[in-house]
């Protein structure tokens, strides 16, 4: 797990997975300790699966949404 409990980056994996300029620009993301289960959070194609082609979507929709009120 690249986020320890505490809600502190793993540094040294952090270091150790990503180049430089991608390992600075993640320990400079705040992060915090779990405050619960995970949950499926998008609601995925009929398939069960999440798509790309349904994120578009879903993007698609907001916008246009957002352009008619």
């Amino acid at each position: 797990m690249v986020n320890c409990p505490e809600g502190r980056w793993n540094e040294n994996l952090i270091r150790a997975t990503f180049n430089q300029e991608d390992y600075a620009a993640i320990l400079r993301t705040k992060t915090a300790p779990s405050l619960g289960e995970d949950f499926i959070a998008w609601h995925p194609e009929k398939s069960g699966r999440f798509t790309v082609k349904s994120a578009y979507k879903l993007a698609v929709e907001l916008t246009l949404n957002e352009a008619l009120a």
